[in-house]
């Protein structure tokens, strides 16, 4: 069927979106435009697919919110934050983002059906939050809209639920002043200095956090009241201190929450950890190793220990899967035990320094070309990182990754954080193009989605391995259950497979792993 043959050209029901993704039924409408429940027509995997319709709000406005959201997700990769996967505009010039789908209800309805939470629930929730808020400042992202509406309780295959953060469309960066002079964003849930339209940063957010955590104990928030009421009172006066709206809530707890309304931001929570830490101990314990998540994600520099050394990627892997470590691609978390908080094993790829001290890491001015065919070049509206047209030689000591996948957002994405690494990318949507730089280029490692357009990725990974004799690692990509990829992984004789959902920290570490695990150091070019 077409894609814009509904009213006003907007999607129906039965069609299909890029040739991937059918529309099963509409979810939602809201200022922006509207969200579809779909199915990847390959994969078989629900997505929600959101369209900007023409007429939510002047065209050149409209587009750069919905593309805003689009490059704010895409920097950010953390269970609790809704997941981008794909990014294109339709036929008419329509822009969409595929998006994980999620089950659940947001907290508003968790609020309209409880009226007030236990103080340790509420906590629990706060801490997915700020684990989600961590991530999205380690990447100079200020949501500016935190509300109970954009926090979602997830319902997750198995049954488990988490918090997962949506709406980025008026989020902006740190080290970006906004050009646009109105005021964005819910004015209840809003700090001092957004609704003075002055500089925001991860304080704003704890700051509405704050009001959040309010509202789910007591009921109500602490500033209500007309447009004009609000503003007063946030700019004015201190709210009533929570223990004395809400008697049982503990006072320190209490405390911990006004500090956060503090309407100096310099007087409030200096960062997610911090909150964190001092909320931990009033939560159910089942969250506690948010906080450790949270100082991890907020980390810049990990400690760099002796590199070890294997006889054979073979024998490295297979001492990687005997270690004690949670998965690195991205599998489910253990459930919490029933009588104290959730004990998390350390995550494989944490130990990345281990053997990636092997590895030279050249300056950033590591040579980026992305290759895709003419008519799949990214959209428009989408202002993700250009890639990079150097006329630099790429660094002598790079170790070259070739990359494939049929999203162009994602493998932007990819090719970015490892270029930023130091490594030699190329990258492609085109197999023709895969094959001749496989032939011509000779990387040292590939990185391949499980599943191209007319190929699988099974498929071309045994063409890798026929090339090059079994000597060229190669890691299978997807968004597929871990079982499902571990499966595809084996059929293609892949060296490994790492899951989309993965923070691309966690990318970078785990491709060093590889490539400090095949080559030694005077395998390497220029060494």
């Amino acid at each position: 069927m077409g894609e814009s043959d509904g009213h006003e050209g907007r999607p129906l029901v039965g069609d299909v979106i890029a040739g991937k993704y059918r529309i099963e039924n509409v979810a939602g409408e809201g200022g922006m435009g509207i969200v579809y429940e779909a199915e990847h027509v390959i994969l078989r995997q629900r997505v929600a697919v959101k369209v900007l319709l023409p007429g939510s709000m002047p065209s050149s406005e409209a587009e750069s919110r919905f593309s805003l959201e689009a490059a704010a997700i895409a920097r950010i990769a953390c269970e609790h934050v809704v997941r981008v996967m794909d990014a294109g505009s339709l036929p008419n010039g329509y822009p969409y983002l595929v998006m994980e789908y999620l089950d659940g209800y947001d907290l508003n309805e968790v609020l309209e059906r409880k009226g007030t939470l236990p103080p340790s629930e509420a906590v629990d929730f706060a801490l997915q939050a700020l684990e989600a808020l961590a991530h999205a400042h380690a990447a100079h992202v200020v949501h500016r809209d935190l509300k109970p509406a954009n926090l979602f309780l997830a319902r997750l295959p198995g049954g488990r639920e988490i918090i997962k953060l949506v709406d980025f469309g008026i989020s902006t960066s740190f080290d970006r002043s906004s050009d646009d002079d109105r005021i964005l964003g819910s004015p209840a849930y809003m700090a001092p200095e957004q609704l003075r339209n002055g500089p925001v940063d991860s304080r704003t957010d704890l700051w509405a956090l704050g009001i959040v955590l309010y509202e789910l104990m007591a009921g109500t928030p602490p500033f209500e009241g007309t447009f004009s009421e609000l503003v007063g009172s946030i700019l004015g006066r201190d709210p009533i201190p929570l223990a004395e709206k809400k008697p049982g809530v503990p006072v320190g707890l209490s405390t911990v929450v006004s500090r956060c309304l503090k309407r100096a931001p310099d007087e409030r929570w200096s960062s997610p950890a911090e909150l964190a830490h001092a909320l931990a101990p009033y939560g159910s314990g089942a969250w506690a190793g948010a906080v450790e998540r949270i100082e991890r994600a907020l980390s810049l520099v990990a400690p760099i220990q002796s590199p070890r050394r294997f006889e054979s990627l073979e024998n490295a892997l297979d001492e990687l899967e005997s270690q004690a470590f949670t998965t690195f691609d991205g599998g489910p978390l253990p459930a919490p035990e029933e009588d104290g908080p959730m004990t998390l094993p350390r995550p494989r790829v944490a130990t990345a320094e281990t053997f990636g001290a092997t590895i030279p890491v050249p300056p950033s001015e590591a040579h980026v070309i992305v290759i895709s065919p003419a008519s799949q070049k990214l959209p428009s509206f989408l202002p993700l990182h250009s890639p990079m047209m150097s006329s630099l030689p790429p660094p002598q000591n790079a170790l070259r990754i070739l990359l494939i996948d049929d999203s162009e957002l994602t493998l932007q994405m990819h090719a970015d954080v490892l270029a930023s690494a130091g490594f030699d990318v190329r990258a492609t949507t085109d197999v023709s193009e895969f094959d001749s730089l496989l032939e011509n280029w000779e990387p040292h490692l590939v990185l391949m989605d499980v599943m191209m357009p007319g190929i699988t990725g099974d498929a071309l990974c045994r063409r890798v391995k026929d090339r090059y004799r079994a000597t060229v690692p190669v890691v299978l990509l997807s968004d597929l259950p871990r079982e499902q990829l571990r499966g595809r992984a084996e059929v293609g004789a892949a060296d490994a497979f790492f899951r989309k959902t993965a923070d691309l920290g966690s990318l970078v570490d785990f491709v060093r792993n590889i490539c400090a695990l095949t080559y030694s150091p005077e395998d390497l070019p220029g060494l």
